[in-house]
């Protein structure tokens, strides 16, 4: 599972930081990514040898994976907040991981809603909001209009209206401008496709 996690985690905390005001909480979270590859004793090509930052000693780097773990995702969840963004947590394949692996990364995503902290995760929506979400994934990837929106889902477009305010607030949609509705990250539409099937509204 950490294989998983890094290059992903790497590549948003990259993308933070390039568009970031301040990157005091970036940073951080990028020591930290670097001491929790250092606990695990990691060697993952690009991922070693790409975070040439200092690690941040004493934080995820204990070699215990739910320790080390739930500290990471706590780092990463302040450094999207201090940027007002959110961030999506996929793992495909869940089925795959092992019963350790799955408690680990429950015991994280529990840490990380305890503080309130801008990590996405599908599960967490109400069944309408899911119903909304499958909606918009279903036209694929950029923005479309609510109206589209509320015909795929056979409703009148303001009985959705508080549903995308819901969304908006959870950090899994954004309007890029007005009337419009978009994923918050790329690919999303596709994940969500691939992985769940519809869900009346």
């Amino acid at each position: 599972m950490p294989q998983l996690l890094i290059p992903a985690l790497r590549k948003t905390l990259l993308r933070l930081d390039a568009k970031a005001h301040t990157r005091s909480d970036i940073n951080y979270a990028l020591r930290v990514l670097r001491s929790f590859v250092s606990g695990l004793k990691l060697k993952m090509g690009d991922v070693e040898f790409g975070l040439t930052i200092e690690p941040e000693k004493g934080t995820a780097d204990s070699g215990d994976l739910e320790t080390d773990l739930a500290e990471l995702f706590e780092a990463v969840g302040a450094a999207a907040k201090s940027q007002r963004q959110a961030i999506a947590l996929l793992v495909d394949e869940m089925q795959y991981l092992s019963e350790l692996e799955m408690n680990v990364l429950i015991m994280a995503i529990h840490r990380v809603s305890q503080r309130q902290l801008p990590i996405v995760r599908f599960d967490r929506l109400t069944p309408r909001e899911k119903a909304y979400v499958q909606a918009l994934a279903h036209f694929g990837a950029g923005a479309k209009r609510s109206g589209e929106i509320a015909d795929q889902l056979g409703v009148k477009v303001q009985s959705i209206a508080p549903l995308r305010s819901a969304l908006i607030k959870k950090g899994m949609i954004y309007s890029p401008s007005h009337g419009d509705t978009e994923f918050t990250v790329p690919l999303f539409d596709e994940f969500i496709r691939r992985t769940f099937p519809a869900v009346p509204l």
